[in-house]
Formats: structure tokens, sequence, C-alpha cells
């Protein structure tokens, strides 16, 4: 904190820590202090730091749009977030940006509204339908009035990201019903007709491909008809898109929603979910080739198959076929094996613990200066309930005499155990 008598000079850097709750757009304010000595004023920036910064609540989602944070790290105090449009969209708002306040979020909501492309004009002879008031991929139909006359353009265009419609407006020309239907070839950009020919009769598909990066518009292929060519030839750019934000999820980068093959996306799960058909709660997926991602770009709630344990008894009568995270079950296990917990839990590993039974064995035990007599059976190193070994201990060792010992299982929920066991330890003379 500086006060009256601090000494500045003109080059020198000062941090302000401002501990109160007013807090500065940005961060970074200005303030005037005096210099006694020479009673000039200098201006310096600060930061100004909020020690008791929380996390805030998360920002309100926009239709249409989406928000990424352009200032800090986390929706804690000081945290500026910016707001863009969906494709088709435009901001309306002339202020797109907040920042999160002691207080709340400030500023109110932008608004992204639907491009439109100019109201639809054409001839009386040429009817139009669909809506002619074009808004963000709204198509328009055309045909002819009169059975006499045939289209001259586009039998359909459709309204563009840029509020244009991608092809003119066509018109209706006289025909003979005596004269021959012909169809003109046409310019397809990013593309070329295959079979191109000076003009095409009715009936006659239009064949085209596109260049590479690019794919024909799905749907029939151009026809040749009395109104002209069915549909319109197009080459589209081959992308993947990101259509809306997905539930439970965060797809980074935040706010681009159009990918080109060979980029990636990272989705992160919200606690409790994990990406659809991987199990990992963070992934990044791939744009493929052909335009679409190698994997669904959806979070799905984390749930338990049927445990895979091949010592569980009735499992199908105990356990749900989809359990949910955190969901406990009872369970038993088949004849020579023990529970491993009292009930079994749903995690985002499966059902735990693992294995779910154990063995009800007794391991070969550990008898340093023993030397063993003999055993009830001849298939160490696993001992089941009831059976024994026989030992005495080394010379120089205690206790003497002939020591026998049991694999003994108390309950059919507890791991077996060797009763009665005693070490051979040094004789004390």
């Amino acid at each position: 904190m500086l006060n009256p008598d601090t000494q500045l000079e003109p080059t020198e850097k000062v941090l302000v820590i401002y501990n109160k709750t007013k807090l500065c757009p940005f961060g970074k304010c200005k303030v005037k202090v005096g210099n006694r000595r020479n009673q000039k004023i200098y201006r310096l920036e600060f930061v100004v730091v909020d020690k008791d910064s929380k996390r805030r609540e998360l920002p309100e989602d926009i239709p249409n749009g989406q928000y990424r944070i352009i200032h800090g790290t986390d929706f804690v105090t000081g945290t500026t977030i910016k707001y863009t449009c969906n494709e088709g969209y435009n901001m309306m708002s002339r202020v797109d940006i907040r920042t999160c306040l002691i207080e709340g979020w400030d500023n109110h909501l932008p608004q992204c509204e639907v491009v439109r492309c100019p109201p639809v004009n054409t001839e009386d002879n040429v009817i139009a339908s669909g809506n002619t008031e074009g808004r963000y991929q709204d198509v328009i139909h055309f045909e002819c009035k009169s059975a006499r006359d045939m289209l001259d353009g586009p039998q359909e265009i459709h309204c563009t990201e840029d509020g244009k419609w991608n092809d003119r407006f066509p018109n209706c020309i006289f025909r003979s019903f005596l004269s021959e239907i012909k169809c003109p070839p046409v310019e397809i950009q990013n593309g070329r007709i295959v079979n191109e020919q000076p003009e095409y009769k009715e009936d006659e598909q239009l064949r085209y491909e596109c260049h590479k990066g690019f794919q024909a518009k799905p749907g029939r292929k151009p026809q040749c008809t009395r109104h002209g060519w069915s549909i319109t030839p197009e080459c589209e750019e081959i992308v993947c898109r990101v259509e809306s934000r997905p539930t439970n999820a965060v797809i980074k980068p935040e706010g681009q929603t159009v990918f080109r093959p060979g980029q990636r996306v990272e989705i992160t799960c919200s606690e409790g979910y994990w990406v659809f058909w991987s199990k990992q709660t963070s992934h990044k997926v791939w744009c493929k080739r052909d335009g679409q991602w190698e994997r669904s770009l959806i979070c799905e709630e984390i749930t338990c198959e049927y445990p895979r344990d091949d010592h569980l008894y009735d499992y199908w009568s105990r356990f749900p076929r989809t359990g949910r995270l955190g969901r406990t079950s009872d369970y038993s296990c088949q004849s020579g094996y023990y529970k491993a917990a009292e009930k079994a839990k749903c995690t985002e590993n499966g059902w735990q613990p693992k294995p779910l039974c154990l063995a009800s064995v007794c391991e070969e035990p550990d008898l340093p200066h023993a030397n063993i007599i003999r055993k009830s059976v001849s298939r160490p190193p696993h001992y089941t309930h009831g059976e024994w070994i026989e030992y005495e201990c080394e010379t120089g060792y205690e206790p003497k005499g002939r020591i026998t010992i049991h694999c003994v299982q108390r309950d059919a929920g507890s791991a077996p155990q060797w009763s009665r066991i005693r070490q051979c330890g040094l004789l004390h003379r």
C-alpha cells in the first residue's frame, strides 16, 4: 500500500495490492499519486487483486451462440468472457463481453439474430414457394405458372450464412410444345462436369465431380426438366461441424464450430459422465476426410455393465443390467471363494473392488528355521479350509516338539487364516 511519504522516480514501477471489494473493469485501473518533493503527478497502472476470489456461478448460455474466456482461467471474480454467434447468426448487441464481479456477471445477455437474405422478387409468371422472407438455410423452390413456359435458371436456391442467395432468381421463357426440351450446361464452382456437352435433353442427368476437399451437395443428381435443371449442382467444402454445445460437456477450442479434415477437438465431460463409447472422461476427436467426426461428440452418464467376475454366484439377479455411478449392490460368491467387500460399488472403473471374489485358500506359510514333517495335501502352495501342516523347529530353536497348524475360514465372508501358528525362535539357555 502506498502512503504519502512514498518517494517515487519517474520510471519506477509500482504494484498496488487492493483488498477492498471495489473492482476495476478488466482488472486494470489508473491512479494519481502525489510526490511531495517536487509536487509532480505520476500516472500508475496497477492490477486489482481480490484475495477473497471464489468461483462464481457459471455464465448463462445464449440461444444460437456460445461464450469463451478471454481474460482469466476460471469463472472467478475478474474473469471476462466473450459471446459469439453460431454460423448463420449475427451479433445484434453492441456489448458482447461480460465480466464476473462480486455481485455477479455485468452487462445484459447479448442477442444473436438469424441471418436474413433479401426478399425474393420474381416476375409474375414465376411461382416461388418456401419462406420468401429468406432466413439462413431457407430453401426457395421455383416453377412456371404456365405449362407452355420453361424455367430459365435454378429450380431452387438457399440462403447462405453471409446473407446472400446462392444463385440468381430464375425467370420463365415461352417454349413451343413442338420444340424439344433442352438444358444448357452450368458452371460449377470447385468442381467440373464429367459428361460435358453443349446441351442436355429432357430427363438427361448432369454428372459432375468436386475438387479435392469438396463434396457434392447431398440429394439427387441434377436432371433436365421442362423447368430447367431439377436442382442446382453445387460443391461444398468438406468440414466437420459442432452443431450445438453438448449437454454435460465442454468442447475446446471454444467458440469454433467449423473444422476441416485433420483438425481435432477435445471434449471433456462433466463429473459423472464420459465420452460416448470411449469410457473416458476426456477425449480428443479427429475430423475425418469425409467430414464426419471419428467419434460422436456426446457425453453419456457413467454406468457399470454386468461384472465380469468368473466366481460370482447368481450375478444376473443381484446386479442391474446398467448400474448407475455410485450405486451399490449386494452379491454372493461361488463355493470356494469369499467376498472381497461387503457390497460392490459402481465406479468410473466398473464394479469395485476387483476382483469381487477371492479364493478361500491359505498361502504357503513362512516358517523360517522349521522342518516340515508332513502335510494333509500334496499340492502346495494353496490350502483350503481344514487342511493342515505339521512341523518342528530346528536344533537350537524353540518351541520343542511337533506343531500342527490348520487353515481355518471362520465364515463365508472372511479370508481363511492359519490357526495356532508359532514361529521358531532361538533357544534361550
